[in-house]
């Protein structure tokens, strides 16, 4: 019975000092990138405060999965692990863009965490990003405002967009975590609907705003099962959405014209697919990707997946997708399932929020893919077991 319960107390031990190396590794890692994306990146000594913060961030995944080699690593793991660091160089070399080692980095510094403990985590080291940034706008040591519209406010980011993709991804992340709760979900959501009508309102950043309107309204008719169910009905082909506006997004690329049949789409997107198509006349597909040539913002993710970071890149998110937006259809999770629909749509416009520093849905996917989160069921296996 001593052993057991030595056992049980050792045990609990190690799932603590995962919890605090994940969490720290977040923190370290969101408020880099926060910093990177800040007005504050144009002083020599807050950007070699981020190099610190990502040095930071690696030393605790060594420690993090240092303390749990006995249940995660083994040598065929640890060989994969290095190979995937090898491709994630490769394509960084020829993309110029970390973007598949940040995908790594971020398995390796969450893996074997619940899941609500990874959403609470990177909505504490969002909000503790934000304000550095904020902060300093409001006191007047960086630009509140846009400075190509007065009326626009960007709080000390470099874009107004900025601001909104953040605030998306901690709204949602907090949604994710009240999933199950009834009781005074009604409230909270309509205190969100105001609070994104304001912020979102200043920072005039459209596609957020359309996004999160329609994930916390759609939310708020789940919270009726009938609602639910027709939710449910509604997503059943979302597996494959992700695949599917990825194709779509290309052949709009491909096939876009500058005639009048195209006017008017290409008003509604704010001249979007004019630039895709602009992209996709210069740039090959290539398994790891290009160097973009400065042609203006390519406001598609799933075309910056695959011009920019090559077909591998976008390989990997179309897997993720799936197999998350799978399970939540298995598990009736309904919230999950309006986010994902969510996100996939603010893709088509913007190209920031599929980032993993503020991507809930691929933190989930971490958790579905580490082979030993405590406490929960994971694994892909288990998963399309369920």
């Amino acid at each position: 019975m001593s052993i057991y319960l030595k056992d049980a107390q050792s045990k609990k031990s190690e799932i603590d000092m995962l919890d605090i190396t994940c969490l720290l590794f977040l923190i370290s890692m969101n408020i880099s990138y926060l910093l990177e994306i800040s007005q504050l990146r144009n002083y020599s000594v807050i950007s070699n405060i981020g190099k610190v913060l990502i040095a930071f961030g690696i030393i605790n995944i060594l420690f993090h999965n240092f303390i749990s080699q006995n249940e995660m690593m083994n040598l065929s793991e640890f060989l994969r692990i290095l190979f995937a660091i090898a491709i994630g160089f490769i394509a960084y070399w020829q993309s110029g863009g970390p973007t598949l080692i940040k995908l790594i980095l971020f398995w390796l510094g969450c893996r074997g965490v619940e899941e609500n403990k990874i959403l609470k985590y990177e909505i504490v080291s969002l909000l503790i990003g934000m304000s550095i940034v904020v902060i300093p706008s409001l006191s007047g040591f960086t630009l509140a405002r846009y400075y190509k519209d007065e009326n626009t406010f960007t709080f000390g980011f470099v874009n107004p967009n900025n601001l909104p993709m953040i605030l998306t991804a901690i709204l949602i992340s907090a949604n994710l975590l009240m999933e199950e709760k009834e009781k005074g979900r009604f409230l909270s959501l309509i205190m969100q609907v105001a609070l994104v009508l304001i912020i979102l309102h200043l920072t005039n950043s459209r596609s957020a705003t359309i996004v999160l309107l329609v994930f916390l309204f759609m939310s708020l008719l789940s919270i009726n099962q009938t609602g639910k169910e027709i939710i449910e009905k509604l997503f059943y082909p979302l597996p494959l959405a992700f695949t599917g506006l990825s194709v779509i997004s290309y052949l709009i690329a491909r096939l876009y014209r500058t005639d009048d049949g195209w006017l008017q789409f290409t008003k509604l997107l704010s001249w979007r697919p004019y630039l895709w198509n602009k992209y996709y006349r210069v740039t090959p597909v290539t398994l790891f990707g290009n160097k973009l040539d400065k042609l203006g913002a390519l406001d598609n993710a799933y075309l910056v997946l695959l011009l920019q970071y090559g077909v591998v890149v976008l390989c990997v998110y179309c897997i993720a997708y799936y197999f998350v937006t799978s399970m939540a259809l298995k598990k009736k999770r309904i919230i999950l399932l309006l986010a994902i629909f969510c996100y996939e749509v603010f893709y088509v416009f913007e190209f920031g929020p599929i980032l993993v520093n503020v991507n809930p849905i691929i933190l989930i996917y971490i958790c579905l893919n580490s082979s030993s989160a405590p406490n929960n069921e994971t694994g892909l296996k288990k998963v399309m077991e369920v």
